[in-house]
């Protein structure tokens, strides 16, 4: 398959509307994927459309691939952006709100050993340390009283296993490695597996050139 074939980028995903939305009867069944979070539609419509491709690709040849199936593993290469995309922003909000916590711990800690471990030798000071104490105390409560622990920092270790637990129903999975790729079960015929490995390995191949060109591009201006 050419790389010519790949038009639209991933990364344009944000505005993406599958043609596979209108009347997906796989969409339909699953009315559970409406609540698991935002993405959920897309996730039905491109992995319904994985699973009309697995029935039609029974050929065990290496045949070009018809402009339906082309345009399905595209739907297939935009959805799995979509969720390094969103496993990415998930795990920076981690780790900000983990750094939070931890700071408001240590602040915690000092309080409470300049207020009644080894209490400050003026007044003021300890005025102010007990202030401090009692501010990020309720701070602390309040995240996760109110469940912003869960909404901001458990988020991202339940994404992953909520995505595989909606793509087990159409014979696919979401490897959170380094690589971060869609992988399908062997239940998904190898002709199909096959020629989105050769779609995704044109479209990356493409990418690192366009890269490339625009870095030649750039230092040519600069000279």
């Amino acid at each position: 398959m050419s790389a010519k074939s790949i038009t639209s980028s991933p990364s344009d995903s944000t505005s993406y509307s599958s043609p596979f939305a209108n009347g997906s009867p796989l969409f339909s069944n699953s009315p559970t994927l409406n609540t698991l979070w935002p993405e959920a539609a897309n996730l039905a419509v491109t992995t319904g459309a994985a699973a009309a491709v697995a029935t039609s690709s029974t050929s065990k040849t290496t045949a070009p691939q018809s402009p339906t199936t082309v345009q399905r593993f595209k739907d297939l290469l935009i959805f799995e952006e979509r969720l390094k995309q969103n496993l990415t922003i998930l795990r920076k909000k981690q780790q900000n709100y983990e750094a939070f916590l931890g700071s408001t711990v240590i602040i915690i800690m000092f309080s409470l050993y300049f207020t009644w471990i080894q209490p400050a030798s003026t007044p003021t000071l300890r005025f102010f340390a007990g202030i401090l104490l009692f501010i990020s105390t309720v701070t602390l409560l309040c995240f996760f009283l109110f469940g912003m622990y869960n909404d901001k920092v458990a988020v991202a270790l339940k994404y992953v296993p909520r995505c595989n637990r909606v793509l087990k129903s159409f014979n696919m999975h979401f490897n959170e490695g380094n690589s971060g790729k869609l992988t399908f079960c062997d239940k998904i015929p190898k002709p199909l597996q096959e020629g989105f490995e050769r779609y995704r390995s044109a479209y990356y191949t493409k990418k690192k050139e366009r890269a490339k060109a625009k870095a030649l591009e750039g230092k040519s201006k600069k000279k």
